[in-house]
């Protein structure tokens, strides 16, 4: 993976697909990001325990067209194959 950085700006090419992380959960720290292109580019439905409704979080994953889907909580995380789920 190549990572740019320019002033407050961060350009990141991925060499092989997967997933990249734009946020980190474990901080109380948001990232804004202005623009993603590229092909097959996905946001993985996500649950957060204590913050995520039930119902937003079966509305995605049925909706997503990400393979993925993270579950998260204070002290653990998980992603998974939705296929598995």
């Amino acid at each position: 993976m190549f990572i740019y950085k320019l002033d407050n700006t961060t350009e990141i090419i991925p060499k092989i697909q997967g997933m990249i992380y734009l946020t980190n959960y474990s901080t109380n720290k948001d990232v804004e990001v202005e623009s993603i292109t590229g092909p097959a580019i996905y946001q993985v439905p996500t649950f957060k325990i204590g913050k995520t409704d039930q119902k937003t979080f079966l509305n995605n994953v049925a909706t997503t067209k990400s393979p993925f889907v993270e579950f998260i909580s204070n002290h653990f995380f998980n992603n998974a194959n939705i296929s598995n789920c």
